[in-house]
Order: C-alpha cells, then structure tokens, then sequence
C-alpha cells in the first residue's frame, strides 16, 4: 500500500497540522496500549499475586526439602554399595575386626549415621555404635531362646580397649528395621520405619534397611543404618523457608516431632509420645493451626495450600519424607507477608519497564513525527477540513491539478452548447471511478481547469438538495450504491460560490463505470483518468495491493 494511502484515514476532516495529527495519533495508541496493559495485569493482579506466593512457597519448600533429603541420601547409597559387598560374599558377622576396618571410616564420612546393623536370617548380628569418640560393637548369637551377646568397645584407632558378655533375650529379626526389610516390594528397594525407640540407645529414630541374598544361597541378610530424630531436628532447626516461617516434621496422624530433652521427666521414655506431641499441646499457635489446616484439607501431598492465622493469610505445604514411605512428612509453612515484599518488588519492576516503555514510546512518536514531518507535509492532501472549507479549497486550487486533483467547471452543464450533457456527467464519474481505483484523491466541482471558481449556478439546481440527489441519482446508476462508502460529498460556499468537493478513497475492490450498455475500468496516471483495456485491467488488477 502507498504511502498516500496509508496516511488517508490520518488526514480525513481534521483542523490540526498533519504533523500535529500524527504526533497524537501516535502518542494515542502507545497511552491506550499502555493503559489497557496496566489494566488487565490489574485485574488479574489478585492472580497474579496468589501464582506469585504460590511459586515462592512451592520453591521454599522444595529447596528446604531436598537441603532436607540430603541427610538420608548418603544413607541410601550406602546401604547399596553395602549390599553389593554382601551379594558377593565379603561380608561376614562373625568376623567383628574386618568390618570394624570396613566400616568405621565409612561412618567417620557420614555423621547422621548413628549406628549400624548386619544381621541374618539365624539371628547373628553385627552391631556398630558410634559412642563419642570411640566405637562400640555387640555381636549377638542365638542360642536357642536365649542371645549370647558380646561387647567390645574401641578406640578411634580400633584398638580394643574392653570386651564383656551378656545374655539377652534381644533377637534382631524381630527389630522393625529387619521386618521392614522384607517389606518392600522389590528386592532392591530401601526400607525406611517409622520413628521408633532404639533398643541400645534408648532414643527415638528412624532406621534404613535393605535385605540381600549371598551367590552362595547361605541365605537372607539384612543391612541397616541408625539416624537419630535428633540429628533430623537439628538439620529441621537449621531450615528457613522465610523470615518468619518454620519446617516442620509431623507423622501421618499430625503430630508434631519435639526432640526430648534430659530433664523432660514428663513424657514416656518409650512409645510415640517419646518424641511426637499432639500439635494442640504447643503454645506456638503456627504449628497448631498449620496442622489443623493440613488435616482438614485431606492431608495434600506436594501441593501448596493457604489457610488463615487471626486474620493473616499463610501458605503451607508438606511432603513424604521418603517416596515410598508416609508416615513422616517434612512441611514448611510461612506468612504471605514474607512474601509480599518480593511480589512488591516484581510489581515495581514492571511498572519500571511499562514507565520506561511508554517514555521511549513518546520519544520516538516525537522523533518520527519530526523525521518524517517535511515529508508528510508535502503529500498531497486528499480530504478537506469543513471548518475552514473555503481556505482549504483555494489553497488545492492554487496547486493545481494531479493525480490525486482534479477540476470539473459543472456537475451536467456542457457549457460550450449551452445545454445540459451527458457526456460531462460521465467525465466527472470516471474521474471518481479512477480515484478509487488508484490512490485516493478528491474532486472538484465548480471550478475550471484554470483554477477560476465557477460555482455550480450553471447548473440550474433548485436547491442544494436537488444538487445531491441528483449526484446520488447518477452514482447509484453508474457506479453503485456499494461504493458511496469510499465516497464523501460535500458542497459550501467559495467567494460567495457553490462549489462541490467529492473526497475518494481508494476502494478495497475493483470498481467499474457502466454507461452506454458496458463497463470500464479507469485508473489514474498523472493529472489524467484513463481507461485500460480488458487485458492490461487483469494485469493491474493482478499487482494492486
């Protein structure tokens, strides 16, 4: 499309410079796209808001947990390279000395493990304690009912520095730890119980286990490691998902973990009130109600959920300790408030870019607006401002006839016979047919081809009315009525003269002059209409844009 044509819409009946109208169109559309922007990201603000906290409390809990995780990883990968060993034979538990050099620097490496366990299916067991500084191994034989069992205690170099013996009624294979082994599904899954009390340490922990079968078919092992809820709540102390939230690790009826203290001599030494205490008992009225909302949403997995706290809104979300295994959850629960400064940020950021935006998009308004003004000054006009209609049409008089210009002394007067003539109706209609067909342009009835305002008296129309009807009249026979969209008349007084302005737009589809019992197709070329031949008609039409 032409430059002509493009600025058409911008020029159509306005009192301003065309520079001024491009200046506002242009600073218009970037205040509108601004504000409807600004207008939708505000609606949706309340939405935005709440996928905002949402994605922050999903990555809080998510980071705390696998910070978290990374306490029972190593755990895991050593029961398995263990259980390799066992799988190929070089494992046995009655040779005390060879795993106390396997596997105290392993456990020198892994701190959260506590103690660990090598037992059969006849009940032998390996037991290795860390004790301080030093280490403690019990070897246990069953015999008949009864456990002979032997405990020696070591240096940190693996000197033995004392052994005694005692009988025992203590079968490991009746430990949840070797039960639990046997539990899973697959033979190279790993067991994790639930919080139980230690038979030797007397203290509340959770245990791994993996069960193996030797290449010599001797029968089922089972190997496990000891991580004590103490050690779990001191890495839980060291999490922050924000500010003010906490983390939290409750079992499957919603009890809160509390590590024991020395001098608790109000709780059970033994059973789940040794080491989990219902929510309602704290004071901390956070733990309490992010409890209670966890229950009463059906206890959610992985999904981040909101409930109230005396009228300020938190954010909470619990996950299984182990995949396979529910009965600890790890949850980390925060105040919106601590994320709202985070959301305040983003939000100003935006408004930084949209300000931003919008003051670049005004300065290079202004900047194409005097670039490109001289030359927008200089296209040719193709719309009269009615407000100022006489000026306007003196001023295309005196530039004279173009291709988008033309003069017409009379609507139907054929002023040489002195009567009226078809012949000039049919001049001025191809003149509107080829402004269609071209770029655009505008007519002028009333005054000659030297520039001299004629007026349309010669016409010998009763009225102005008669005038347009009759104009109508001829453009519904010639041309049709589905064009008069592209077609603007106007009629005023120029020194005191009628005089016809017909403004054209350039139309969007071909259009035809009938007349004489055939149609033609005319276009524009210089300060001429001219009419193409059937031929060349398909081949302009073929090119037009």
């Amino acid at each position: 499309m032409s430059a002509i044509s493009q600025f058409t819409a911008l020029v159509r009946s306005r009192p301003y410079s065309i520079r001024r109208r491009l200046l506002r169109d242009l600073l218009l559309l970037i205040v509108l796209t601004s504000g409807t922007l600004f207008a939708v990201t505000s609606i949706l603000s309340v939405d935005i808001r709440q996928d905002i906290v949402q994605s922050q409390i999903s990555s809080a809990a998510t980071q705390a947990t696998q910070d978290f995780r990374r306490l029972f990883e190593p755990v895991t990968k050593a029961l398995q390279i263990v259980k390799k060993w066992g799988s190929a034979g070089d494992l046995d538990a009655k040779d005390f000395r060879a795993l106390n050099f396997r596997f105290v620097p392993m456990l020198e490496q892994m701190p959260q493990i506590t103690g660990m366990m090598i037992a059969d299916a006849n009940g032998l067991e390996y037991f290795l304690l860390r004790k301080n500084d030093e280490w403690l191994t019990r070897s246990t034989v069953i015999e008949g009912s009864e456990s002979s069992v032997v405990w020696r205690r070591w240096s940190p170099e693996l000197e033995l520095l004392r052994e005694w013996s005692e009988v025992s009624d203590y079968d490991p294979r009746s430990r949840p730890w070797y039960q639990g082994a046997f539990s899973t599904a697959r033979d190279d899954g790993i067991f994790w119980s639930k919080p139980y009390v230690f038979y030797t340490l007397k203290a509340p922990g959770v245990t791994a286990s993996t069960r193996w079968r030797k290449d010599d078919h001797s029968g089922d092992h089972v190997v496990a490691f000891d991580v004590l809820l103490n050690d779990i709540a001191g890495a839980l102390a060291k999490l922050r998902p924000s500010e003010h939230g906490r983390a939290l690790l409750i079992d499957d009826e919603g009890a809160v973990f509390v590590p024991p203290v020395s001098n608790d001599a109000q709780r059970p030494s033994v059973g789940r009130g040794a080491f989990f205490q219902p929510a309602a008992d704290f004071d901390a009225k956070v733990v309490f109600e992010t409890t209670q909302a966890w229950k009463t949403q059906d206890r959610p997995a992985e999904e981040s959920f909101r409930f109230d706290i005396q009228g300020a809104t938190w954010w909470a979300r619990f996950l299984p300790l182990y995949p396979d295994n529910r009965s600890l959850w790890f949850g980390v629960t925060t105040p919106e408030s601590d994320f709202i400064g985070e959301v305040q940020k983003k939000w100003g950021v935006i408004a930084s870019v949209g300000l931003a935006v919008l003051l670049v998009g005004v300065v290079l308004a202004g900047f194409l607006v005097f670039r490109y003004g001289r030359q927008l000054k200089n296209l040719p006009k193709l719309s009269i401002d009615s407000h100022d209609f006489e000026n306007e049409v003196l001023s295309l008089v005196r530039a004279g006839e173009t291709s988008v210009l033309e003069f017409k002394s009379t609507m139907r007067m054929n002023l040489k016979a002195g009567r009226p003539g078809k012949e000039i109706e049919l001049a001025w209609l191809k003149t509107v047919v080829a402004f269609m067909n071209t770029n655009g342009g505008i007519l002028l009835i009333g005054v000659d081809d030297a520039g001299s305002i004629l007026g349309i008296e010669p016409d010998g129309f009763e009225n102005e009315d008669r005038c347009r009807l009759h104009f109508k009249n001829l453009f519904q026979q010639h041309i049709g009525l589905e064009f008069s969209k592209f077609v603007h008349f106007d009629l005023q007084p120029v020194y005191g003269k009628q005089v016809i302005v017909v403004e054209c737009e350039r139309a969007k589809v071909p259009v035809f002059l009938s007349a004489r019992n055939e149609e033609s197709f005319f276009i524009r070329s210089g300060p001429s209409s001219v009419k193409l031949s059937i031929s060349k008609t398909l081949v302009f039409l073929q090119h037009r844009r």
